[in-house]
């Protein structure tokens, strides 16, 4: 009880009241500011968030672009080694047995290289498929992020307005 009187008796002090004024407007003045600077990071937080899925979206685009192009080679390939195949076998056929041996090579060396750049080109579709299917998940991982944020944004800016309104 003596203790209380005490601090009633501080208080009553008109010096108090005068700091008390000043103090209640700076310790206002200290969490407004705050409250910025937490918004401030948070939105930069969002730009930055935004411009990276940007940037892998224009990144998975271009990689959907390659894929289609190298589905479209290997196709060619695959049509053209048809194509030497079924005019070997027609030359095979032929009552013509007279195919040098070096055309004979040479047809087959070709169909060998064509085999390579098949090859190739499946091994170069599997690689950017794989790369497409990382993309996404980090598409996706990015968009959850951006979510969020965006939710807590909404949250923060509904608590200031809910202060301001007290």
């Amino acid at each position: 009880m003596l203790l209380f009187y005490r601090w009633q008796k501080i208080f009553m002090i008109s010096l108090w009241n005068k700091i008390a004024n000043y103090w209640n407007k700076a310790f206002l003045a200290i969490i407004i500011l705050l409250i910025v600077l937490f918004l401030g990071n948070v939105l930069r937080r969002t730009i930055s968030l935004i411009t990276q899925l940007a940037s892998e979206t224009s990144a998975h685009k271009a990689l959907e672009i390659q894929v289609a192009e190298t589905n479209e080679a290997a196709r060619k390939l695959l049509q053209e080694n048809e194509k030497l195949q079924e005019s070997l076998k027609e030359r095979k056929n032929s009552e013509d047995h007279g195919i040098s041996h070096e055309t004979n090579k040479e047809l087959r060396q070709e169909v060998e290289e064509l085999k390579t750049e098949l090859e190739k080109s499946t091994n170069a579709l599997s690689k950017t498929t794989d790369e497409i299917t990382v993309l996404k998940m980090e598409h996706e991982r990015l968009e959850k992020e951006y979510d969020n944020l965006r939710e807590e944004h909404k949250k923060l800016q509904d608590g200031e307005k809910h202060e301001k309104s007290l």
